[in-house]
């Protein structure tokens, strides 16, 4: 079964009831959730949402930077 879930801290409660397993940050962890490193293969997707018609420099500064960092390499 598969769930999905908007909230790591949701994701967390369940992990630490037992409930299941997920690809999450490992700096989302405490000690006591056990974890296993899964290597290059495995992703995990993030979107994100501009306006187009933004004119804040700083915003478009932002933009751009994300764009450029997560271009397919």
């Amino acid at each position: 079964n598969i769930v999905r879930m908007n909230s790591n801290e949701m994701i967390i409660s369940h992990i630490k009831a037992g409930l299941g397993s997920s690809l999450i940050s490992k700096s989302f962890l405490s000690d006591d959730i056990p974890y296993q490193e899964l290597g290059s293969n495995y992703h995990r997707e993030f979107l994100g949402v501009s306006f187009d018609e933004e004119k804040d420099p700083v915003i478009q500064k932002l933009i751009n930077k994300i764009k450029k960092e997560t271009e397919i390499r």
